[in-house]
């Protein structure tokens, strides 16, 4: 079979996205949340309005967790945070100021 002149890209990783916003894994993390918030409230013992506040607020860490900050808008905000506790801290890396130079002077 022949192409027709089109390049197919090998290796390629794209995201789902739903709603043009939220990834398969994303929706995946939050029902992990929700699911968690529910097993905390039965822990807790909780009914009624405390058992509905404790899902919320799990909830909404769902959200946060998968929302892509605006410094590092690649990464969800839970792998920024995992990368934090991974990060080394006993060594110092200094950054090379001569090639954030160059892109300013272009």
């Amino acid at each position: 079979m022949a192409n027709n002149g089109y390049v197919i890209p090998k290796d390629m990783k794209a995201d789902i996205l739903i709603k043009g916003r939220l990834s398969l894994k994303d929706i995946g993390i939050i029902v992990v949340f929700l699911v968690l918030g529910f097993v905390v409230s039965n822990f807790v013992h909780a009914t009624g309005l405390l058992k509905a506040i404790i899902v919320i607020v799990h909830l909404l860490i769902g959200f946060i967790a998968t929302a892509k900050p605006k410094g590092n808008p690649d990464k969800s905000m839970y792998l920024v945070v995992l990368s934090m506790f991974k990060m080394d801290r006993q060594g110092y890396r200094s950054l090379d100021h001569s090639r954030y130079n160059q892109k300013e002077m272009k």
